[in-house]
């Protein structure tokens, strides 16, 4: 599965990529991962596998920036007590938005053992877990290769290499359809953070 070109999710765009690759590397109770836009819903869908019920989906939208000088905020949403079938409901409804808007973040994670997968910008991927040998595996599966250090995105920008993030939509949808879609499944607005 490993993609010979490593192609970023639409709503990212950097002038040179360089030398960046899929992999993922490994500190202590947590594994960063660069993973390419056309392996993102498989290996998610494997990485999900692993979790115990119940599980949660969280996303962190952007606020308008009503407060110009502050740190910009975010809105922080959950969908609690799932299993994995609702999940993976959520990723086929909603896969190709959460994957490719470049202004949002998001995540699942196990109420039960605290693990949690979190999608970062640039395709990154951060899991945190006490047991971190079932993740590796799914890495292995998928022919992910490990490195002592990743190349992410944020090693290669710079004012000579910049990059952009925009939100985008799929089929008329947008990540406030995806909100207000789920709201009526149990999705609710959770708090106010800082959007770092």
């Amino acid at each position: 599965m490993v993609a010979e070109r490593f192609n970023l999710a639409q709503g990212y765009s950097i002038d040179n990529l360089f030398d960046i690759h899929q992999g993922y590397e490994i500190n202590d109770t947590n594994i960063l991962a660069n993973i390419s836009a056309e392996n993102l819903f498989r290996i998610t869908s494997d990485l999900c596998r692993t979790l115990e019920e119940p599980l949660f989906f969280f996303l962190e939208v952007p606020c308008d920036d009503d407060n110009a000088g502050s740190v910009p905020q975010k809105d922080v949403y959950y969908l609690d007590n799932c299993n994995f079938k609702v999940i993976l409901a959520v990723l086929k409804r909603y896969g190709d938005l959460l994957f490719n808007d470049g202004i949002i973040k998001f995540g699942f994670a196990s109420h039960k053992t605290d693990d949690e997968i979190y999608f970062l910008t640039y395709n990154i991927i951060n899991i945190y877990s006490a047991r971190i040998d079932k993740f590796v595996k799914v890495f292995e599966k998928c022919s992910i290769p490990r490195e002592n250090k990743i190349k992410t995105a944020w090693d290669v920008l710079s004012d000579d290499n910049p990059a952009t993030c925009a939100s985008v939509e799929f089929n008329g949808e947008s990540i406030s359809d995806v909100i207000n879609n789920l709201t009526d499944a149990g999705l609710y607005f959770s708090h106010k953070a800082d959007n770092v």
